[in-house]
């Protein structure tokens, strides 16, 4: 499980960022919740903010990096070059996997699955519309899939458990 901790604007500018990293970090309780400090201060601010804001949240206890608004390859390789000491998430499509990899990003969010899940549905809601139907293919099998990865029989589990 991953949760971003978002500073609001206003505490963001202060040198602590408010209390909200250190609180989000010390009321962790999961050893598997992954702390994800997102900035997006590149923009209005510059590389010297969002460098001592990745070093402030590292040290307050966040798991991983994410800086917001990485526009060109230039920006991307500054940001594996300065701040991919610090365990790093990319949200974007300017470089494929293996090579955000090798820069040191330890994990990506691709735009094109965003895309490529848009594409195939709207795909499949225009046949349904034209055919009545959707073709099923592998859907038995991929249903049962989707259900294991999104974690239904332990939330059945826990239902089944508390259930009266």
């Amino acid at each position: 499980m991953a949760q971003t901790l978002r500073v609001p604007r206003r505490q963001a500018g202060h040198p602590d960022g408010g209390h909200g990293r250190q609180s989000a970090c010390g009321a962790r309780r999961d050893p598997n919740l992954v702390i994800i400090a997102r900035t997006d201060a590149l923009q209005p601010n510059g590389w010297d903010d969002v460098t001592r804001r990745a070093r402030a949240y590292r040290d307050a206890g966040a798991d991983l990096l994410f800086v917001d608004g990485i526009r060109t390859r230039a920006e991307l390789d500054r940001y594996a070059r300065e701040l991919c000491q610090i365990p790093c998430l990319y949200n974007g499509a300017l470089a494929p996997a293996a090579e955000l990899a090798a820069l040191g990003f330890k994990l990506t969010i691709h735009t094109g699955t965003l895309t490529a899940a848009f594409e195939r549905t709207r795909d499949a809601m225009l046949e349904l519309k034209q055919h009545g139907t959707i073709a099923a293919g592998r859907a038995p099998e991929l249903f049962s899939e989707m259900l294991d990865v999104l974690g239904v029989p332990q939330y059945q589990a826990i239902e089944d458990k508390y259930a009266r």
